[in-house]
């Protein structure tokens, strides 16, 4: 009975002990920055609100929750917590149309960090230089750790330098598209001034004359069809000197298609057809001739005939053949799978199914299979997983495993069957890819950082 008095003494004690905690801002706090370091952000979020509810000026925890609200209070209140939430805001004031409120923002930031604006003006009369992303001007920088930057109209205004080299911390600006050409300027970062605004001399884009070819090219073809028509090209560079340059046809029912009024430079095709895998070439026009620029093409035989081998003896040791393109039709597959329970343990996880209906190209590995959900994640259950333990992909010689592990070891195929297959073999020699058959079973190893957790595998064909 008096164990039982002092049990429900302390039990009344930690109630109340537990009230008053629950009324402490940095209670709530530390719990929230406790499940941010878990990366559980919905749960941390909930913490913090429950801080800043407490006590509405609790400026740490508005930075950690980081709403655009949390951001704006900050602002207003001056917070010189972080330079951040002045950038964020002053992002969306550009995005709105306010300039003079995004400027006047941004610059408290500057002040916290020290780095100061930068702008460059675009000539006014030239039309293309509105609403681009810097990533169509070309700004390069070295010495430089970070670097802020936004377009508004026909001004570049970068901000928020965190310089790592003083004596090399330049950023060069000039402008690149298809038929232009500009000045370039090169800009110390250190001239910059906290608070205030460098302006720079006006970027001068001109148009220039571009000499141009065009070819005809054969050869394409469709995986269980006589007629290869309705093939969709686009010929385009996303990158670099020729940015803004498209050029659009389709094949006829042989297969043949003409490219006009090529610019000289790198280019890409594209190749689509409603139910086949796209495939994409990377070449160059150099003398009026078209030049392939992918190894992994070449390495995969995939090449049109009126194309020749780029012109640099690092191509020299692919063997190159000359054939028909053939777009593959997309696969439907099935897979059942079976993951490690633990690491390094045996196969006795529940048995799992999923689909596999979307098939890359050879060049897969250029990062497409998010895009095109050509992967699957075992853990996720799903295809569309940034950083899949497989990626299916086609070439010439079928269907092929790979992984987006920069050609590492991850597959390998056993004799076992699927039910009899318990633990992982002992000396399993694992390889880069592997075929896919019907029927056969893999043992894959996931794609973590400890690379030591396996997953057997088994395809068949999906009839549903």
């Amino acid at each position: 009975m008096k164990q039982l008095l002092i049990t429900l003494c302390l039990l009344g004690l930690c109630i109340n002990l537990l009230a008053e905690e629950t009324k402490d801002p940095n209670v709530h706090y530390k719990k929230g920055l406790e499940l941010l370091s878990l990366n559980k952000k919905k749960e941390a979020r909930k913490e913090l609100s429950k801080a800043i509810a407490i006590d509405p000026d609790f400026e740490m925890a508005r930075f950690k929750r980081g709403t655009f609200a949390d951001y704006k209070y900050l602002v207003n209140k001056d917070s010189q917590l972080s330079e951040i939430p002045y950038y964020k805001v002053g992002r969306l004031y550009f995005a709105n149309d306010r300039p003079e409120d995004a400027i006047r923002v941004i610059k408290k930031g500057t002040l916290i960090d020290g780095s100061g604006i930068i702008k460059y003006t675009f000539e006014e009369n030239f039309e293309p230089v509105k609403n681009l992303s810097l990533r169509s001007t070309s700004a390069r920088y070295s010495g430089i750790k970070h670097l802020e930057s936004f377009f508004h109209k026909n001004n570049l205004y970068l901000y928020g330098a965190k310089i790592a080299d003083p004596e090399d911390a330049t950023a060069t600006v000039f402008y690149i598209r298809f038929g232009t050409e500009s000045n370039t300027v090169v800009t110390d970062l250190t001239d910059a001034v906290p608070g205030e605004v460098l302006e720079e001399e006006t970027i001068q884009v001109t148009q220039k004359d571009i000499p141009l070819t065009g070819v005809s090219l054969s050869n394409l073809s469709l995986e269980g069809q006589s007629d290869f028509s309705g093939v969709n090209l686009l010929v385009n560079d996303p990158y670099s000197n020729n940015a803004g340059f498209e050029y659009k046809t389709v094949t006829d029912e042989n297969g043949n298609f003409d490219l006009l009024d090529l610019p000289p430079g790198k280019l890409y095709i594209h190749l689509q057809k409603l139910g086949y895998i796209g495939f994409d070439i990377p070449f160059t026009v150099k003398d009026s001739t078209l030049w392939v620029e992918d190894k992994h093409s070449m390495r995969d035989k995939i090449i049109l005939p009126d194309m020749k081998p780029f012109d640099s003896e690092d191509y020299g040791k692919y063997e190159f053949h000359e054939t028909k393109i053939k777009l593959y039709k997309h696969p439907k597959f099935k897979i059942k799978y079976q993951i490690q329970s633990e690491k390094n343990s045996t196969f006795t996880k529940s048995i799992k199914t999923g689909k596999m209906h979307k098939a890359g190209p050879a060049d897969w590995n250029r990062g497409s299979w998010t895009r095109e959900k050509t992967g699957f994640g075992f853990l996720e259950e799903k295809n569309d997983v940034r950083w899949p333990d497989m990626v299916l992909y086609r070439n010439h010689d079928g269907f092929f495993l790979g992984q987006p592990s920069f050609r590492k070891d991850f597959i390998a195929v056993v004799d076992t069957s699927f039910d009899e297959l318990l633990e992982v073999p002992e000396n399993l020699e694992l390889k880069s890819k592997a075929k896919v058959e019907l029927g056969k079973v893999y043992i894959i190893r996931r794609l973590l950082k400890s690379r030591d957790h396996f997953v057997k595998v088994i395809f068949s064909e999906d009839l549903d």
